[in-house]
């Protein structure tokens, strides 16, 4: 299984501010076709509606983000037990990988009483043969180039977003091994032409 990757993006530091979902997203946009690439800080202003004061986007607001016209992705919820690291190998022949991750709340946030996620774009994955252990190469607005292990993710929540022109609409596409549990995991919301419909992982 030969490791597959995307050319390295653009990365865009992000401010202090809670501001990382922009950031990436001006990352995914600049490297996406057709798509119109956008600095960070204007994709922030586009989607301000779906922020809170402080700039972070609210979780209630996400799909409206991803379906917005300029943006226009395929996106999903998962817990980190339904992440296929298969299927981002799938995705990374065709394009990136948005992602927003979120962790077990530490101490500091539940001192605080607030619970962050993080964003950033996958562009690569390893061979897991060769490395020793299944990992993800991501441009992280935080943390810049960064190494994301599947035995992390399996401790996290993650939204994956994707462009959804490049989805596939044959069911069959989902359904690799014939279970339910396959078929959901591959499954995609996209919004086309008002409507919300259900797209697949398309298979290489």
């Amino acid at each position: 299984m030969p490791a597959v990757s995307q050319p390295k993006p653009t990365l865009f530091p992000q401010p202090m501010a809670p501001k990382c979902w922009a950031y990436a997203m001006a990352t995914w946009m600049k490297h996406t076709p057709r798509r119109t690439g956008t600095p960070p800080e204007a994709v922030f202003q586009a989607c301000k509606a779906f922020t809170h004061p402080n700039g972070a986007l609210m979780a209630s607001q996400v799909d409206k983000l991803f379906d917005s016209q300029f943006i226009r992705m395929g996106w999903k919820k998962l817990a980190g037990s339904e992440f296929e690291f298969d299927e981002i190998r799938d995705l990374l022949q065709l394009g990136y990988v948005y992602a927003i991750v979120d962790t077990p709340s530490n101490a500091l946030e539940r001192a605080i009483g607030v619970h962050m996620s993080h964003a950033r774009v996958i562009y690569g994955a390893s061979d897991p043969a060769l490395y020793g252990g299944a990992e993800m190469d991501t441009i992280d607005p935080m943390k810049g180039e960064f190494t994301w292990k599947l035995s992390e993710v399996k401790a996290q929540k993650v939204i994956l977003g994707f462009a959804g022109e490049l989805l596939s609409e044959n069911k069959a596409d989902g359904d690799g091994d014939g279970t339910p549990s396959r078929l959901f995991r591959r499954q995609w919301l996209h919004k086309f032409e008002g409507r919300q419909e259900t797209r697949w992982t398309p298979r290489p």
